[in-house]
């Protein structure tokens, strides 16, 4: 059986501005229907591959291709792509019938084509009664439904969105991040999204590339992301703090002076220097005569209630470590002495890259 070939193809894709590198070498594949989400830092070089795949930016190397043609000279206008910034660009004057119409209108299609098309869309994104509404009459929320309707109306090959929800206030950015999602796999559209904010992109994608100054860190799901980052950088990005240095022996021993964390049958590793990381919701209170093969002794450094969870930060010799633990049982105050029974699967050995 053929491989099936890949709808967008980015191969060793670089580019410079004024002599700086934006972008280093960057590969990724995306397959029809799939929404991938481009995270990192501000500067990271998210906006710039967006523009280069869009065609607005044509000083490259290295090769874009969309269902096996390369892109390089080709026009954005030829590209079929459509595109959905943070601003929304809604044209004021019009209606929003109007305005999800305009990229049909560019099409030539007759109008009861339009009409049909527009209105099975706003229904789809839940504005179905509202076509004759003024954009500058709509909400922040209800303006973001209408830049994605027309966005999806002239049905573009590919969907690029430059942090679409980047200027709404929290309580409606979590709302619609679900919206988002089911609304693009609806229509069945293969979609790259931009954003800086983690929860945004893991609730919205099938796969999350995480990019930092200009390099692909690593390209995967969000739930294997938050399992194995791939490496150092990955992990300090995505906010975890319990990252320790360490040796690992050749009996697979992680230690160092506050530490002994047997490795064997969990993790493959390699003797030598390593950082390990733990994840701080793969820990719970050690309840007496319960035997597990990882468990951590420390005093209680601080103790806060979050709702969902303790946040305990543990402190054994120079280490201090932070875990989300269960509400119950309460875990002990600050100053007391804590034993942790650890998750073998929140344990992962990181190649490190922070200072390289």
């Amino acid at each position: 059986m053929q491989p099936i070939q890949p709808m967008i193809e980015v191969k060793k894709l670089s580019n410079r501005y004024e002599g700086k590198l934006l972008l280093r070498e960057v590969e990724f594949s995306l397959s029809r229907g799939e929404i991938l989400c481009l995270l990192g830092p501000s500067g990271s070089g998210k906006t710039t591959l967006l523009r280069l795949l869009a065609g607005l930016e044509t000083e490259f190397s290295g090769t874009i291709s969309c269902d096996g043609q390369d892109l390089r000279g080709v026009p954005p206008h030829k590209r079929n792509f459509g595109m959905m910034f943070q601003e929304y660009a809604l044209f004021p004057h019009k209606d929003v019938y109007s305005n999800v119409a305009f990229g049909l209108e560019m099409q030539k299609k007759d109008a009861g084509e339009q009409s049909e098309i527009v209105n099975r869309i706003l229904t789809t994104v839940g504005l179905g009664s509202l076509g004759h509404r003024m954009v500058d009459e709509l909400s922040g929320g209800e303006r973001q439904r209408v830049a994605l309707a027309r966005s999806l109306a002239p049905k573009p090959r590919l969907l690029l969105l430059d942090e679409p929800l980047g200027s709404l206030d929290r309580e409606l950015r979590d709302r619609l991040t679900v919206e988002i999602r089911t609304i693009l796999k609806s229509f069945d559209v293969t979609a790259v999204f931009v954003t800086h904010d983690q929860a945004e992109a893991f609730a919205i994608a099938d796969r999350v590339a995480i990019l930092k100054d200009g390099c692909l860190e690593q390209v995967d799901t969000p739930e294997e992301i938050y399992r194995h980052p791939a490496n150092e950088t990955v992990a300090t990005f995505l906010g975890f703090k319990n990252i320790v240095s360490g040796e690992i022996s050749a009996d697979a021993f992680f230690r160092n002076r506050d530490l002994e964390i047997n490795l064997a049958g969990i993790l493959r590793s390699q003797p030598g220097p390593g950082r390990l990381l733990i994840r701080p919701e793969g820990a719970r209170i050690a309840v007496t005569g319960e035997e597990e093969q990882l468990t951590i002794n420390g005093t209680v450094a601080s103790r806060q209630f979050q709702g969902s969870c303790y946040r305990l930060s543990v402190v054994r010799g120079e280490t201090r470590l932070v875990f989300d633990l269960p509400i119950d049982p309460v875990p002990p105050q600050e100053g007391e002495k804590v034993a942790l029974h650890v998750n073998p699967s929140a344990l992962v050995i990181l190649v490190s890259t922070i200072g390289e």
